[in-house]
C-alpha cells in the first residue's frame, strides 16, 4: 500500500439569510383551530396581522475529501455545526440539527 493517509483541512462554508418577514405560522394555527375568530375573517389583508420580523439565521457547513488509495477516496460533510434547528424559514418549522454525512467512492 501507500504512505500514510494525510487528511487535508475542512474546507468551510458558511452562509446567512438575513432578517425577514413571514407569516407567524403558529398563532395562524391557533386563529385557524382555535374558536376566537371565524375562519373567514382570516384572509386577504386580515393575514397581514399575522406578519413577524424573523432575525436572520447564519449556517457553518465544513467538507474535505481524500484518498485512501487507488481509485478509493472518502467525503466528509458536516453540516449545521452551529445547530440552528428553528426560526428558518418560520417558528413552526423543525431543522435537521448537525449532520455528518460520510461517503465513499470506488473507481474501477
Amino acid at each position: 500500500m501507500g504512505g500514510p493517509i494525510e487528511i487535508p483541512i475542512p474546507i468551510p462554508t458558511a452562509y446567512r439569510a438575513e432578517d425577514w418577514i413571514n407569516y407567524d405560522r403558529l398563532a395562524l394555527a391557533q386563529a385557524y383551530s382555535g374558536t376566537t375568530r371565524p375562519t373567514q375573517e382570516l384572509v386577504g389583508s386580515e393575514l397581514r396581522n399575522f406578519w413577524i420580523r424573523y432575525a436572520g439565521v447564519t449556517h457553518l457547513k465544513a467538507t474535505t475529501s481524500f484518498n485512501l488509495s487507488h481509485g478509493l477516496s472518502v467525503t466528509l460533510i458536516a453540516d449545521n455545526l452551529l445547530d440552528r434547528q428553528t426560526g428558518e424559514p418560520d417558528n413552526v418549522t423543525v431543522l435537521p440539527g448537525r449532520t455528518l454525512s460520510v461517503s465513499l467512492r470506488a473507481r474501477l
